[in-house]
C-alpha cells in the first residue's frame, strides 16, 4: 500500500502546543496491595489546529460539537490519548475523539471540544 507523506501539514503549518496527558488511578493488585497511578505528564508536539467549519459540523449529531471547538493534526508518530488536554488563546481544549490516518497519511486527526467552566 502506497502511503502519503501528509505529516508535512503538522510541521509546516503547525505550532509547539503543549498537551496534558491525564494520569492514570491507582489500583489494588491480586494481592491487595495498593498501586500508586501516574501522575499527569506533560509532551510537547508541533500541531495545526484548525477550527471546525459548517461543513465538519454537518456530520456530527445536534450540539455535540460548535464552531469554537477545533480539529488539531499531528503527525503520526504523536499519540495522545482521549482526554487529553491543551491550552489555546484563552481556553482550554480536550481531545474527544480521533481519526487515525497514519497507516495511509502520517497523520492523527483529533477533535477537541473546548471546555467551559465546570463541564464534564
Amino acid at each position: 500500500m502506497m502511503r502519503l507523506n501528509m505529516g508535512f501539514m503538522a510541521r509546516t503549518f503547525g505550532e509547539q502546543v503543549e498537551f496534558t496527558v491525564p494520569g492514570t488511578g491507582g489500583y489494588y493488585d491480586d494481592m491487595g496491595r495498593w498501586v500508586p497511578g501516574q501522575p499527569p505528564q506533560t509532551v510537547s508536539a508541533t500541531a495545526t489546529i484548525l477550527p471546525m467549519t459548517a461543513y465538519d459540523l454537518q456530520f456530527y449529531e445536534g450540539g455535540t460539537y460548535t464552531t469554537e471547538d477545533v480539529k488539531v493534526i499531528v503527525e503520526g508518530k504523536v499519540d495522545l490519548p482521549i482526554g487529553t488536554q491543551f491550552r489555546r488563546d484563552g481556553g482550554t481544549y480536550e481531545l474527544r475523539e480521533l481519526r487515525n490516518y497514519d497507516r495511509v497519511a502520517n497523520l492523527r486527526r483529533y477533535v477537541a471540544k473546548r471546555l467551559r467552566e465546570g463541564s464534564p
